[in-house]
């Protein structure tokens, strides 16, 4: 369904000039801007959904490949594809509410020497029903609290499988009440499922300031800073994991697991630049002055903090059973770990071994809590 058909985006704007001298400006603005959904929904791998894509999702286990050869007939995983046993699929919101983003500004601007202003704002925005993306929603869920983390957060039954037989008190084996082994994910005869949904939030809050000469004597320079904080839940649009940080599958059912600082949020960020117009020497004939004169030259310097990232763990602990499984470690409050979990470059043997960067010590894998999983916490 289409939401967009009835838009309404006032945008408003004023500037004041309050002592009327032409030297000082007060002004701001506010707009309403929408994001359409059909070029997104158009481009979101609907062509990669069985019958148009034939697709197979299945573990590799010790001593079996991948593909089969030397069939008369379609054999293996590729026949299992062709049968739609485990095709791919691709689920999106029927009836998505409206996407759009609310901007404002507020900046004061003064003349502080001829031709140099100084402008100083705040910018802000606001997204409400963006679309969010996961790569695969198929998958073995939460028991519990499968709308909000609760006390002992989310919880997966564990183990997924179960090699013991009956009477050793394996979870699937003696608890006849359970699912039977392995636990199953939400359609056995799906494989990778996508889903899209317009239910994601946007916040940006920035403080910019500036310092700009006009061009004067042939030469003009500008600085600008900005310092924001950009959140969301979930940064995903025709891709889950549109950024190197991105995680492709953050939880859909639990906004405030996915609620977190945006992938590309900066916290800081200065640019530098300046044109120089080369003088022509007065000296120079017409020849000289069409080959050397008229020349300039111009420099941005760009200088930016880093962006999020999250740390992982590999491995399908919490037994999800998804073709996109990953685990939060559990993060350690103790000695040289109350601040930011990150070792100082300077005492790294190598600052630019990735391996030094993070502190290890103050995470650790989630391990298997009874009969179950839980996500990541604090402790």
């Amino acid at each position: 369904m289409n939401p967009t058909k009835k838009n309404f985006e006032p945008r408003v704007g004023f500037a004041w000039d309050p002592f009327s001298d032409g030297k000082s400006s007060i002004a701001g603005g506010f707009g309403v801007f929408d994001v359409l959904p059909l070029p997104v929904e158009m481009g979101s791998g609907v062509d990669g959904s069985v019958p148009f894509d034939v697709g197979v999702s299945a573990p590799i286990t010790a001593g079996t490949s991948v593909m089969q050869f030397g069939c008369s007939t379609p054999c293996g995983l590729y026949n299992t594809a062709l049968n739609n046993a485990s095709g791919r699929n691709y689920v999106m919101d029927f009836n998505p509410k409206r996407n759009y983003v609310m901007q404002w500004n507020f900046n004061i601007q003064r003349e502080i020497a001829p031709g140099t202003t100084l402008m100083v704002g705040y910018v802000g925005a606001r997204g409400k029903h963006m679309r969010f993306q996961a790569d695969d929603v198929n998958m073995v869920y939460p028991t519990t609290g499968t709308a909000e983390p609760g006390p002992a957060g989310l919880i997966w039954p564990q183990p997924n499988t179960d090699p013991n037989p009956t009477g050793t008190g394996g979870f699937c084996a003696d608890q006849v009440t359970k699912p039977p082994c392995p636990w199953p994910v939400v359609n056995q005869y799906m494989g990778r499922t996508q889903m899209a949904l317009w239910d994601g939030s946007y916040y940006y809050d920035g403080l910019q300031a500036q310092v700009r000469k006009a061009m004067g004597h042939g030469i003009q320079v500008e600085g600008s800073y900005t310092y924001s904080k950009n959140m969301d839940d979930g940064g995903g649009s025709v891709a889950s994991d549109p950024f190197r940080n991105s995680i492709s599958s953050l939880l859909w059912f639990c906004k405030a697991c996915r609620r977190g600082l945006s992938d590309q949020d900066q916290r800081h960020v200065l640019t530098v630049n300046y044109e120089w117009d080369i003088p022509t020497p007065a000296s120079f004939n017409r020849p000289e002055k069409a080959i050397l004169g008229g020349w300039e030259t111009g420099s941005i310097l760009t200088v930016s903090s880093g962006t999020p990232f999250t740390v992982l763990v590999a491995g399908d602990q919490l037994g999800q059973g998804s073709t996109d499984f990953y685990q939060y470690p559990d993060r350690i409050r103790g000695p040289g770990c109350e601040g930011n979990p990150v070792n100082p470059g300077r005492a790294n043997p190598s600052p630019s071994n990735p391996d030094a960067y993070v502190k290890l010590v103050c995470f650790a894998a989630r391990t298997q809590v009874g009969d179950s999983g839980t996500l990541g916490e604090t402790r």
